[in-house]
């Protein structure tokens, strides 16, 4: 059997996709490991959201391929386990809740597996302890907060067992609350999972929680690497309209108040690097 964690669990080459004489995708290879989380980044417009929508094959290239565990997504008759493995939680979550409850709506899913009743109670549960939706899950929902209605459709995802969850611009709808309400429930997937989990976003703060990071920009792929080789001061990022976090620009103008030579590794992604960063100073306010 091939080894997904060497080989990919979805192999994309020379991916290629038009919405009509509008070239979306230009012939993008991509490999993604089993077990790994995984940012796909691009400022609106770029094709990452089109690129998304060929995981699962709701999409299929015009030229290329998509494979999902070795299985074309081109090939009609392998469509349900492909969207087995593969599950998607989009950017509008009421397009996505159908259930009259919380859980009414999570068990929906389940039942459409043809599961039996006491295997759908056990994955009902699991969810609902591990994303902490106890507390709503018989509220309809129009009781539920954007942030828990998106905590509700990864819920429906994560019960069905996929090998891989595609996040597609989740949290961008949100306010903050609700921003944070949904990176947590990422952050208690990946703790306690050997999920794959991929992350199409424009914010670079989400991007830096991933291991492997790929920019889109004009429907390629223009960078790929982990986030402190792709997320520094001299990459362009400003250029493809992708606004460097808070912590890096902040960093940025303090360095150099003080005069001093920014190091890569000395590089803060994120508030909390910020806070260390700054501890080395020894400033006097």
């Amino acid at each position: 059997m091939t080894d997904q964690r060497s080989y990919g669990i979805i192999q994309g080459h020379n991916i290629t996709y038009s919405y009509g004489h509008i070239r979306a995708l230009q012939t993008i290879s991509i490999l993604i490991p089993q077990g790994k989380h995984i940012a796909v980044l691009g400022a609106n417009g770029s094709g990452k959201s089109t690129l998304a929508r060929h995981f699962n094959a709701i999409l299929v290239p015009v030229e290329g391929t998509v494979k999902v565990k070795g299985m074309d997504t081109q090939d009609q008759e392998q469509i349900w386990k492909i969207r087995n493995t593969v599950g998607m939680v989009f950017q509008n979550s009421e397009n996505q809740i159908v259930g009259a409850t919380v859980e009414d709506d999570i068990v929906f899913g389940l039942e459409n597996l043809g599961l039996e009743s006491e295997d759908i109670a056990i994955r009902l549960e699991r969810v609902v302890n591990k994303l902490q939706l106890g507390a709503i899950r018989y509220k309809e929902p129009h009781q539920l907060s954007g942030g828990q209605k998106q905590r509700v459709a990864i819920a429906g995802v994560l019960a069905m067992e996929p090998d891989v969850i595609v996040l597609d611009e989740a949290t961008s709808m949100l306010d903050p609350d609700g921003r944070q309400e949904v990176l947590t429930a990422l952050k208690t997937i990946l703790e306690d999972s050997t999920k794959t989990i991929i992350q199409i976003t424009h914010d670079i703060e989400e991007a830096i929680l991933a291991d492997e990071v790929y920019v889109l920009a004009e429907g390629q792929i223009v960078m790929k690497g982990v986030p402190k080789t792709i997320f520094t001061y001299d990459n362009g990022l400003p250029s493809l309209g992708l606004q460097l976090p808070f912590s890096m620009r902040f960093y940025q103008k303090f360095a150099t108040l003080q005069s001093e030579i920014i190091e890569t590794e000395h590089i803060p992604m994120c508030m909390e690097e910020l806070v260390n960063q700054l501890c080395r100073y020894n400033v006097k306010t």
